[in-house]
């Protein structure tokens, strides 16, 4: 089964979704930073995040992909920290030139999924969020499916 792609924005939103996907029974998520999050999140911080939410729930399989924009530079930070995946808009010659460079550090490239197929929990109120999510999940990611 495909891993759900979740939109988080800090430490709190992965534990609620992780939680989610564990009541669902599905065994492993993808967590994407939000739209460009290099230009004022660095890799370091979001490393940690990462790091914590595999130790959150580890029954869970956590994979984080880092939304670096069109910056070049910083998703070669990325992926000089270590970080799961990145994802980049980059020119053909210049995605070519960071796809090396991430396969040689065993680091994923991922192309933000469509909305339909990406829940974004800053887009529902935080009193509401984890309900939404679940429907999501549902709606997505049900036997059924």
């Amino acid at each position: 089964m495909v891993a759900p792609n979740v939109v988080i924005h800090d430490l709190a939103s992965g534990q609620m979704a992780l939680h989610g996907v564990a009541r669902f029974g599905l065994r492993s998520i993808i967590f994407h930073s939000p739209p460009s999050a290099a230009d004022y999140l660095g890799p370091a911080v979001f490393l940690e995040i990462s790091k914590a939410l595999k130790k959150h729930l580890p029954s869970v399989t956590v994979t984080t992909v880092f939304d670096c924009g069109e910056a070049m530079g910083r998703a070669m930070d990325a992926i000089r920290h270590g970080v799961d995946g990145i994802s980049i808009s980059a020119p053909p010659n210049v995605y070519a030139r960071i796809e090396s460079l991430a396969r040689q550090s065993h680091v994923l490239l991922y192309q933000r999924p469509g909305q339909v197929n990406l829940f974004d929990f800053s887009r529902h109120d935080i009193n509401e969020v984890s309900k939404k999510f679940e429907l999501w999940l549902g709606r997505h990611f049900s036997e059924s499916t």
